[in-house]
């Protein structure tokens, strides 16, 4: 059956049990008419939604094309039709048996066709009567006088656009005279409509298939946890800054960066009783020092030390043996480092003697001037880890590889002239690691020169706290460079070659490309530029001068601070977070007095944190 025509510019889709009412929008109804069906049909299947539509759809193509039982010629408009065509480029007359010529009024004729563009000449039988002078007699064709070919005519006319069907007798005058009485009507066949189909066509072409869409599993719904029974007098207000422990008559609401500063632990005056305590090892003979500074920074693989002797007598106890420099453990405030006392310096002045000693960690056995240089391949399959430990073996040190690991195929680890310090520094810098020492173990540790990116230091937790409370100085360097987004990474003989890209940007300025010949794996492609590209953009190297807090620890007290730590700067214009990149601590002995002062360098970066 066919669709009823509907005018308009839209068309609606009946893909259900009816028809919709034409509108702005179409719905596409994939189900019943919407009266409830009784029994419900079964639910879908919660992991499969097949197009996700429930109540019918609206789809907007455009303009369609309206359609009735015929097809309107684009020239003009379709005049009625009986029987036969009508020229349409003129309002046609009524055809009862027999069809005027559409261009004019035509006379009266019973049998004949009208042709008005000029005056008709009367009937004609068998001839045509030609008004201003004696026509040719006409036998079998008709030629007309003005250049058009009218083709042989025994029973038929012809017109040069079309064929037209047979005709009783005679022949029409091409200019001025009536035709003779036409046994049929001729058929124009520009006129006639084509079959009218049954189907509407869409003027967009074929729709596509809905889609499918597949809804994730429901997360697993833990049931909530048991709350406890508070009081409902004494409800607690936990807004993300630390406990206070002040008067309870002076409780801070928490309530940003501001409400953190005035709420956080603070006191009146911070005691710290100092303590200063050297002893040589193993035999722990006490040496008395009037001063003693400690540093240890993030590009050094080692402490270093430097003692004033109260009793310069003492330097024969500390002079180095057959088997190597004497030992001394240094305490500070509970704080302990080994140190290998390695030199010295002694000086008279005025009949006073002034005795200076410096050493370096245990670690120190690895580099010169205590072990030779050395030749080295290794052949095998091995990993990082297996690397450090060879380059360690054979002496005191053990080796704490903390960083990534990976494998390194036979013949992309060798060296020549390079100490077992050195060829550990070179494992260090193939993933962008540093080397450090254990204040008093001989362990040689690896580690990531940024154990956390600066864009992660805000999510992080904090590994210490340090306020404006016990700041008693402070000093500021700026240091920028570029905004480097990627860096190429990539091996030597058997290695591999990687483009590191920072995640969420362009990777359009790229850092100095990294070449080391144990890049073979991407873990440490990645690890290697993930470091350089921590290392950028503007920064600032500040120094923070604190008091070193013993054992217990109170709150607000932060310590021992050490390199490669991410610190937490809590100021009265804000909190920041950094790096710490380099420790120094200073003990001296005034008046039966000691003062231990710590330096601490934070490395701040301005655009990856806050």
């Amino acid at each position: 059956m066919p669709y009823p025509a509907i005018t308009g510019n839209r068309v609606p889709l009946n893909l259900g049990a009816r028809l919709t009412t034409p509108g702005n929008r179409v719905p596409l109804n994939l189900g019943v008419d919407g009266a409830p069906v009784d029994p419900p049909p079964d639910p879908p299947d919660p992991t499969v939604v097949v197009g996700l539509l429930t109540a019918p759809t609206a789809a907007r193509w455009g303009h369609g094309l309206p359609s009735h039982r015929g097809i309107r010629p684009r020239w003009g408009g379709l005049a009625g039709l009986l029987h036969g065509g009508s020229a349409v480029w003129g309002t046609p007359v009524s055809v009862a048996a027999r069809t005027h010529a559409p261009w004019g009024a035509p006379t009266s004729n019973t049998h004949a066709t009208a042709l008005r563009w000029a005056q008709s000449s009367p009937a004609m039988a068998a001839a045509v009567r030609h008004p201003w002078t004696t026509p040719p007699q006409l036998g079998a064709s008709a030629a007309s006088p003005w250049g058009y070919r009218v083709a042989n005519v025994q029973r038929v006319l012809a017109v040069w656009w079309t064929a037209p069907p047979t005709l009783h007798r005679a022949a029409l005058s091409p200019w001025r005279s009536d035709a003779t009485a036409l046994h049929r009507s001729p058929r124009w066949a520009w006129s006639n409509p084509p079959q009218i189909p049954t189907h509407w066509r869409l003027p967009w072409g074929y729709g596509h298939g809905l889609e499918w869409l597949v809804r994730p599993p429901p997360p697993v719904v833990l049931p909530p946890p048991t709350a406890p029974v508070v009081d409902p007098r004494r409800i607690g207000l936990n807004l993300a800054c630390p406990v206070y422990t002040g008067p309870a008559n002076r409780l801070p609401l928490n309530l940003g960066i501001t409400a953190c500063y005035l709420g956080r632990p603070q006191r009146r005056a911070y005691v710290v009783l100092n303590e200063i305590e050297v002893v040589r090892l193993p035999d722990r003979l006490p040496i008395h020092v009037d001063a003693v500074s400690i540093d240890g920074s993030r590009d050094g693989w080692c402490w270093a030390a430097r003692l004033a002797l109260a009793d310069p007598a003492q330097l024969a106890a500390l002079q180095p043996t057959v088997t190597g420099p004497r030992n001394v453990e240094i305490t500070l405030n509970g704080y302990a480092w080994v140190i290998a006392i390695e030199a010295f310096d002694k000086g008279d002045v005025f009949g006073a003697t002034d005795v200076s000693l410096s050493g370096r960690s245990v670690t120190a056995q690895l580099a010169e001037p205590y072990a030779a240089p050395r030749t080295s391949e290794t052949t095998a399959l091995r990993t990082m880890v297996q690397l450090a430990a060879a380059e360690v073996a054979g002496s005191e040190v053990t080796a704490d590889y903390g960083t990534v690991d990976w494998l390194v195929p036979g013949g992309a680890w060798y060296y020549d002239g390079l100490t077992p310090m050195s060829a550990l520094i070179r494992l260090a810098e193939a993933s962008g690691a540093v080397v450090q020492s254990h204040p008093t173990d001989p362990v040689v540790q690896i580690r990531a020169r940024h154990p956390v990116s600066p864009w992660a230091w805000t999510t992080t937790t904090p590994d210490v706290i340090i306020q404006d409370d016990i700041v008693t100085g402070a000093r500021l360097q700026l240091q920028s460079k570029p905004l480097f987004d990627a860096v190429i990474v990539a091996g030597e003989r058997v290695g591999v070659t990687a483009r590191v890209r920072r995640d969420g940007e362009a990777g359009q300025t790229y850092a100095p490309q990294q070449v080391d010949q144990l890049i073979t794996h991407a873990d440490g492609a990645r690890e290697r530029g993930r470091n350089v590209l921590s290392d950028r953009g503007g920064q600032a190297s500040i120094e923070h001068d604190l008091p070193l807090f013993g054992a217990p620890l109170q709150p607000g007290q932060p310590g021992l601070v050490l390199p490669l730590m991410l610190a937490q700067r809590i100021a009265g214009e804000g909190t920041w977070h950094g790096l710490v990149t380099a420790v120094r601590i200073e003990a001296r002995r005034q008046d039966k007095a000691v003062d231990i002062t710590q330096t601490v360098t934070i490395e701040r970066h301005y655009a990856d944190a806050d």
